[in-house]
């Protein structure tokens, strides 16, 4: 009996990206001239720069596979990257490149990564926070020229560390992405997977509670920090992130991305942060998802294909659930604030 596992799916975009990649990689086309009709594929190339991410990746799924080879070829040659059509839209990466869905709600918190240096998505119970974290370091490090761009995702204990490695290995092999991912649990020390992942390195780091400078050494042009399973954090676990986030006089650009559940307890460095004047919140809560917006999403192409065919929205909390924990804590009590509404719970609010 064959128990091998099922190849993972890959996009048409991840497939001819990766064909684009070899081909430079090999030499085959070392100069821009050796594009075949390079000046209109060149004039292509910077229309759709200079076009809005909708209308781009609309223009591009219109391009035949050999069209759209050529065009990924340059932007290669450019850019260092053939992903870099991808710069400034990461739900758009998420869905051509990695394969993974997208809703509204999801896509505004990929997105503003783009436009605000500094993010709090408060994220209810079930609606793949891991994922969006994994998600967002990926895109950084693929649209940026290798060696260019740092992703570092902090999370709050060994065990969120090691599901981000795992998550990290699962999209990044779905897209055939060339480099490798590392994790530490005690801060940046290269501990390598060796598994073929990233253009650069992006980092899983677990701070020790009081290790404020844990990320001092980070240098980069470009670096994203990602707190993922945010509420989690403590206080002095936040302030290693805080150490290398937007305003701390860093060489640079730097952005800072916090996703997860909120706490259950009042005055958490999530909320904190949330808070700060400058960060820009975007909340998703049950009413958020596609089972209760009706947002199609496409199938799922996660679960193995004997399983009945279904849609990437039967992964994702559901009304009702929310009807359940409302009716078994009550709508007050701070679990139905956290997990079903993505809030942050008052100080008035206590478990019963």
């Amino acid at each position: 009996m064959n128990l091998a596992p099922a190849a993972p799916y890959r996009t048409r975009f991840a497939q001819i990206a990766v064909r684009a990649r070899h081909i430079v990689d090999s030499n085959l086309v070392p100069s821009t001239a050796a594009v075949p009709d390079w000046p209109t594929r060149l004039v292509e190339l910077e229309q759709l720069w200079s076009t809005p991410p909708p209308l781009r990746r609309k223009r591009l799924a219109e391009m035949g596979d050999d069209a759209l080879c050529d065009v990924l070829v340059l932007a290669y040659l450019r850019a260092g990257t053939p992903y870099a059509l991808w710069a400034d839209t990461p739900s758009g990466f998420a869905e051509d490149v990695i394969g993974t869905p997208s809703w509204s709600r999801k896509r505004a918190i990929l997105d503003a990564t783009v436009q605000n240096p500094q993010v709090a998505a408060p994220i209810c119970f079930g609606a793949g926070k891991t994922e969006i974290a994994v998600t967002l370091a990926i895109w950084h490090i693929a649209v940026h020229r290798p060696g260019d761009a740092f992703a570092g995702v902090a999370c709050p204990d060994p065990q969120a560390a090691s599901d981000i490695v795992v998550h990290l290995a699962q999209l990044a092999g779905r897209a055939e992405l060339p480099g490798s991912a590392s994790a530490s649990y005690r801060g940046w020390s290269d501990v390598s997977g060796g598994q073929p992942m990233l253009l650069a390195a992006a980092m899983c780091a677990y701070p020790e509670e009081g290790g404020q400078y844990a990320f001092a050494e980070v240098r980069s042009p470009h670096l994203l920090v990602v707190a993922a399973d945010a509420g989690q954090h403590q206080p002095l676990q936040g302030a290693a992130i805080d150490y290398i986030v937007p305003g701390s006089g860093r060489l640079g650009s730097s952005r800072l991305v916090a996703v997860g559940t909120p706490s259950q307890l009042p005055g958490s460095w999530f909320e904190d942060l949330a808070g700060r004047p400058g960060t820009h919140t975007v909340r998703m809560a049950v009413a958020d998802l596609p089972p209760a917006t009706k947002e199609f999403t496409g199938e799922c192409t996660d679960c193995p294909p004997s399983h009945e065919q279904h849609s990437w929205g039967a992964h994702v909390a559901d009304p009702g659930w929310a009807e359940r924990a409302i009716a078994r804590y009550g709508p007050a009590h701070p679990y139905v604030t956290s997990h079903v509404h993505a809030q942050f719970p008052t100080a008035g609010q206590q478990a019963t």
